[in-house]
C-alpha cells in the first residue's frame, strides 16, 4: 500500500508541550525574581530611569529660570539701593561708577529730546506746507472755472459760427451773380469769426497761466517736501543713534548694578524698600535649594 504525506505519521513533540515548557520557564523567573530582592531593586532601577532622567531634565529647566529671577531680583535690588541711595563702604566706588553713567545717559536723553522736538516740528512745517500748498491749487483752480465756461461758451460760438460761414459761401457760390447781401453778411460772419478766436485765444492764454501758476505752486512744494524730508531723516539717523548710546550705557550700568544688589543682598541693610526684595530673594534661595536636593536625589 502506497503512503501518502497526509497519511504518514507526525514527528516532534506535541503543540501543547512547547506552552507547557514555556509556563514552566516564565514560573521559574517569576520565582526567582520574587526571591531576589537586589534584581527587582536594579529591574526597579533599571525601568525607571527614563521617568527619573526626564523629570531631572524639567526640574534643572526650573532650577535655570528661578536662577534667571533671582539674577533679575539681585539687579533690581541694586537698581533700588541706588535710587534710594543706600550705601555700604564696600559700594562706594560702584556708586561713583554708577553715577558718571548716569550723568551721561541724561545728557544723552536731554540731547535725544532736542532732536525729538526738532523732528515734530519739521514734521508739522510738512504738513503745514502740504495745507498751504493745497489751498493755492485750489483757489487757483477755482479761478480756471469761469475761464474753462467761458472757453466751452466761446468753442460752441465758433462751431455755430463756423457752420454758418459755411452755409453762406455754399449760398454765395450758387448765387448768379452772387448777391451783395449775401457777400456783406459772409463778410460780417468771417469777421466776428476773427473777433471770436481772439477772444478764444486770449482765454485760452489766461487758462494756460493759471495751469503753469498750479504747476509751479505743485513744484515747489514738492522740492520743498523732499528737502524737509530729508532734514526729517537725517534728523531721525541722529535720533537712532543717541537711542543706541543710551542703551549701550545701560548696558554698562547692568552689571554694576549687579555688583550692588550681590553687596546689599549680602548686607541686608536696614531700609523699608528694599524689605519686598530680600523676602522675594529669600523664597526663590529655598525654592532653589528644594530643586537642588531633587536633583540630587535622582542622580
Amino acid at each position: 500500500m502506497k503512503m501518502t504525506p497526509d497519511s504518514l505519521p507526525r514527528e516532534g513533540l506535541p503543540y501543547w508541550t512547547f506552552w507547557l515548557l514555556l509556563f514552566i520557564i516564565f514560573l521559574l523567573v517569576a520565582f526567582i525574581f520574587l526571591r531576589d530582592k537586589d534584581l527587582r531593586r536594579r529591574l526597579s532601577y533599571l525601568l525607571s530611569g527614563g521617568k527619573r532622567r526626564l523629570l531631572r531634565f524639567r526640574l534643572q529647566m526650573r532650577l535655570k529660570r528661578e536662577t534667571q529671577r533671582r539674577a533679575g531680583f539681585i539687579k533690581e535690588l541694586g537698581s533700588t539701593a541706588w535710587s534710594l541711595d543706600v550705601r555700604q563702604p564696600a559700594s562706594e566706588p560702584l556708586f561713583r561708577e554708577i553715577r558718571a553713567l548716569d550723568d551721561k545717559r541724561l545728557s544723552l536723553r536731554d540731547e535725544r529730546q532736542g532732536v525729538l522736538d526738532r523732528i515734530e516740528t519739521l514734521g508739522k512745517k510738512l504738513e503745514d506746507l502740504k495745507v498751504v500748498s493745497r489751498n493755492e491749487a485750489a483757489r487757483e483752480g477755482e479761478r480756471k472755472k469761469p475761464l474753462e465756461i467761458r472757453w466751452r461758451e466761446l468753442r460752441e460760438k465758433e462751431a455755430a459760427l463756423e457752420k454758418e460761414i459755411k452755409a453762406a459761401e455754399k449760398n454765395g457760390a450758387g448765387a448768379r451773380p452772387p448777391a451783395e447781401a449775401g457777400a456783406a453778411r459772409l463778410a460780417q460772419l468771417r469777421e466776428q469769426r476773427g473777433a471770436l478766436s481772439a477772444d478764444l485765444e486770449g482765454v485760452q492764454k489766461a487758462l494756460e497761466e493759471l495751469d503753469g501758476r498750479i504747476a509751479d505752486i505743485r513744484e515747489k512744494a514738492r522740492v520743498q517736501t523732499k528737502t524737509l524730508e530729508a532734514e526729517v531723516r537725517e534728523w531721525d539717523r541722529e535720533r537712532s543713534g543717541l537711542q543706541e548710546k543710551i542703551r549701550e550705557t545701560e548696558r554698562l550700568m547692568d552689571p554694576l548694578f549687579n555688583n550692588l544688589g550681590a553687596i546689599v543682598n549680602e548686607a541686608r541693610p536696614d531700609h523699608l524698600g528694599l524689605i519686598a526684595l530680600y523676602a522675594k530673594i529669600d523664597r526663590l534661595d529655598k525654592t532653589m535649594g528644594d530643586i537642588s536636593v531633587r536633583i540630587d536625589s535622582l542622580r
